[in-house]
């Protein structure tokens, strides 16, 4: 079942993911409010959701042209949804504060990508800032009437299935104990029912949506594993509403902005307008682009970026994927290697039909997916596909270094005419003694033990789809692998 899940998974991106269930949210509420468990009417829902999605478009409109931006549609939609999700349905057509508070909330969502951004990347969640900046001037606050106990499974079952997607388990985990242990322990130690904390902690509050939806924006979160957990700790501890700086006292959506500054100190700035030069065929439905960058990238072999390609007409699947830097950071040139097919996505379709001179927008360097700094760790690169993208990377800089390590590489396709990159490989074979072992099925235990015999020994790198991830994990666990010597790789939009 799982591995059904994840294959359609695969199929939609992280943006598309993430609006399907805010709906699947939104749309549980309003058959909850029918039958009489939510005491909110699905028609205030309805047209709540109505309300709020009309003008943050309309807004967001304004705002595109006035700054001359590209927008991306599902964000904007996205943000109006968990805004529909925050502020209390309203009462009747005609409650006066419902419409003060969610126009207001609507307007300044759109506002702060555009006004409080750097280089064109907004720094503070917009629903957060939102809520937040209208508290502060209108004195009205949001209910998060979201955080419901009779909303919770469906809140979790779908928030689950978004965060396996983006593979953010760590960020989130790290969140909700931490945020559990800063609620309940002082409220327990004052006196308060341990059970009873405990069930207002998670039952009756947003903690879990606010994780699962807004902590996880990749845009205002940190690049890194160790950056992100640090980060969930922060807003963890500042989550619980007794902390206080005098009467000003926290809010859920004040810890996240207050995380949001210090994720994007610590983040890469960079965001370049990409111009291609060239595309190369690499095998039977493997193409890599190449491109010329304004300024030089500082990056690590292994790590992504978000790729914006507007675009007339785009399906589903958006204007906006994040994809693996194919080239070493001693390259001059910035590559990206795409995998196509007939029934590709727009976004994918329009990628391949650029013509030289043409550019595309890259920002949101991210990943830890890199080698380690000790060089005398032996390795097992396993690709999948067009997961071959980060060891290209990998090994041309290894081989433009002159640094050998010890690392067999086993790289599975479907026919030998899928193979990308053989040269590079078959040239690493020979200046850095790279072993390069090709299947064309899947990688079992059986392909592990016969070609590594040392494998308890090895730190194995996974990158592909993210179905052939979790499948290959599962396998060397089975084979008594710790997860501390897994690193895998796979991020929102992967495929499409």
């Amino acid at each position: 079942m799982f591995t059904f899940i994840d294959k359609q998974l695969d199929k939609v991106t992280m943006y598309r993911l993430t609006l399907y269930y805010v709906i699947f949210i939104l749309s549980s509420a309003v058959l909850l409010g029918a039958i009489g468990v939510l005491h909110y009417s699905p028609y205030s829902i309805l047209y709540s959701s109505a309300f709020f999605l009309f003008f943050c478009v309309v807004a967001n409109d304004l705002f595109s042209w006035a700054f001359n931006v590209v927008s991306n549609d599902d964000s904007v939609y996205i943000t109006a949804l968990i805004l529909t999700a925050l502020i209390t349905p309203p009462a009747s057509v005609i409650d006066g504060k419902y419409y003060t508070i969610a126009l207001w909330t609507a307007i300044w969502a759109m506002a702060s990508k555009y006004i409080f951004a750097i280089k064109k990347r907004h720094i503070f969640n917009p629903a957060a800032f939102a809520i937040f900046f209208v508290s502060l001037t209108l004195g009205l606050s949001a209910v998060w009437w979201v955080g419901t106990p009779a909303l919770l499974p469906f809140v979790i079952i779908g928030g689950l299935l978004l965060v396996r997607k983006i593979g953010r388990f760590d960020l989130v985990l790290t969140f909700i104990a931490v945020a559990f242990l800063s609620i309940v322990i002082p409220q327990t130690i004052s006196g308060s029912n341990f059970l009873n904390v405990a069930m207002r902690a998670f039952g009756n509050s947003p903690i879990f949506f606010f994780a699962f939806v807004m902590l996880t924006e990749p845009l205002t979160s940190p690049p890194t594993k160790k950056m992100r957990m640090i980060f969930a700790a922060v807003i963890g501890v500042i989550f619980a509403p007794w902390v206080h700086i005098a009467n000003f006292y926290s809010t859920p959506e004040l810890s996240l902005l207050i995380g949001n500054l210090g994720s994007y100190f610590v983040s890469a700035k960079e965001n370049l307008l990409l111009v291609l030069k060239k595309i190369n065929i690499l095998s039977a439905d493997t193409a890599e682009l190449v491109f010329a960058s304004p300024q030089r990238l500082r990056f690590q072999s292994g790590q992504y970026m978000e790729m914006m390609l507007p675009h007339e007409n785009s399906d589903t699947r958006g204007i906006r994927r994040y994809l693996t830097l194919s080239s070493s950071p001693t390259e001059d040139d910035i590559m990206i290697g795409v995998r196509f097919c007939d029934n590709g996505s727009t976004y994918k379709k329009t990628l391949l039909s650029m013509e030289i001179g043409d550019t595309i927008t890259a920002a949101h360097l991210i990943g830890d997916f890199v080698l380690p700094p000790d060089p005398k760790q032996k390795l097992v690169f396993v690709a999948h596909n067009i997961g071959i993208t980060p060891f290209r990377s990998m090994i041309k800089f290894m081989m433009d270094k002159g640094e050998k390590r010890d690392i067999i590489l086993i790289y599975s396709n479907k026919t030998e005419g899928d193979i990308a990159y053989k040269n590079i490989l078959d040239e690493a074979q020979l200046k850095i003694g790279l072993r390069t072992v090709y299947v064309y099925s899947e990688i079992d235990k059986k392909t592990i033990e016969q070609n590594i015999p040392d494998y308890r020994e090895r730190l194995f790198y996974v990158a592909g789809p993210l179905s052939s991830v979790i499948a290959q994990d599962k396998i060397l666990k089975g084979m008594g692998i710790n997860d501390s010597r897994i690193k895998k790789s796979f991020f929102p939009g992967f495929k499409d």
